[in-house]
């Protein structure tokens, strides 16, 4: 009985089951004026094993779709940028699912918007947000921190 129980848990894994019976935390502060970046600097801040190291290209490819001239930079050309867009994603689980994300965009010092995004993970279910790819919720997140005018 152990060992059928160990093999239940074992194919839910591999399958993309998920332990979470409700939604991905989101916190999001739109953009007021999205018109006014021109151009945007695309900017991680930090790196670690569980990075999705794809992001930077849907976070760039999502910009280009609505019309907002960006570049992937480094911490030493990000001062000379009007508006950055800071970004760190993280993946985790088998199959790989985005465990959390987080979006600052700024004029200067300055914040002005920000997208959040927190998986917790909380009792067994097959559906919901670690359903979804991590470039749709990537994609998901910032056409609500832009296009929320």
């Amino acid at each position: 009985m152990k060992f059928l129980t160990l093999v239940f848990v074992c194919i839910a894994f591999l399958s993309g089951c998920s332990f979470s019976t409700k939604d991905a935390t989101k916190d999001i502060k739109p953009i007021k004026n999205k018109n006014e970046i021109k151009e945007i600097c695309i900017y991680q801040p930090e790196t670690s094993i569980l990075d999705y190291g794809d992001a930077g290209k849907v976070i760039s490819n999502k910009l280009d779709s609505l019309n907002i001239t960006n570049k992937l930079v480094t911490a030493d050309s990000l001062k000379k940028c009007e508006f950055s867009l800071s970004y760190i994603v993280k993946k985790a689980g088998i199959p790989p699912y985005l465990a959390n994300a987080f979006f600052v965009v700024s004029k200067g010092s300055e914040e002005i918007g920000y997208a959040k995004y927190f998986y917790s993970v909380s009792g067994f279910t097959i559906t919901g947000e670690r359903s979804k790819g991590t470039d749709e919720k990537i994609n998901e997140l910032l056409s609500s921190l832009f296009e929320a005018n």
